[in-house]
């Protein structure tokens, strides 16, 4: 396996298109790390990582002999983007995470200029769609996601019942997510496009 260490990635696609198995380990230990921290700094959701990761290499080993793969480290960074969008997309209630984790100050997870900007765009975006929510609803909001208080907290701050509370973030929430729809279209389209592409 330590022989297998010092080769490239086309040398190792080279001996994984003719099943050889260490390749396939050589392949997992130098990118598994890095792929699930990919999805790990948007999901923040370690099971969901996990299965993402294992689905990608299955995957990579299921078609070994006919996918087309001129860069490894592009074509899984690409691979695992895409697997997270369509993550995020079949999942309602993760678009809360992505909400929450674009509002805060998470820029410090981006793994690369480009995860940085695609952050502060999003972030960006999520503050625009903040400030255009009724002025209780955007009080709520605030100290829920920036503050972290909890609705029972809210309730007695603002004196407001917690069904109140809890009614008034679901309509932040989902007008959050309204205003991110273009966004998601937009970047599913390009990682798509990249995915394709490779």
């Amino acid at each position: 396996m330590d022989s297998y260490a010092i080769l490239s990635d086309a040398e190792l696609l080279s001996l994984l298109k003719e099943d050889d198995a260490l390749a396939f380990e050589a392949i997992y230990s130098k990118y598994w790390r890095t792929l699930y921290l990919s999805s790990f700094s948007v999901l923040r959701d370690e099971d969901a990582c996990s299965d993402i990761i294992q689905e990608l290499f299955i995957w990579l080993w299921t078609y070994k002999a006919t996918v087309k793969i001129d860069n490894l480290k592009a074509y899984l960074s690409a691979a695992v983007k895409f697997k997270v969008a369509n993550y995020i997309k079949a999942n309602k209630t993760h678009d809360r995470l992505y909400i929450y984790y674009a509002a805060s100050s998470s820029e410090k997870y981006a793994n690369s200029v480009e995860d940085e900007m695609e952050l502060r765009e999003l972030k960006i975006m999520v503050e625009q769609a903040v400030k255009r929510l009724p002025a209780k609803c955007r009080k709520i909001y605030h100290l829920s996601r920036n503050e972290g208080f909890s609705n029972k907290q809210i309730s007695a701050q603002l004196n407001l019942s917690v069904k109140t509370v809890e009614n008034q973030l679901t309509i932040a929430l989902r007008r959050i997510r309204n205003a991110l729809k273009s966004f998601f279209i937009l970047l599913s389209i390009i990682l798509v496009s990249i995915f394709i592409g490779k």
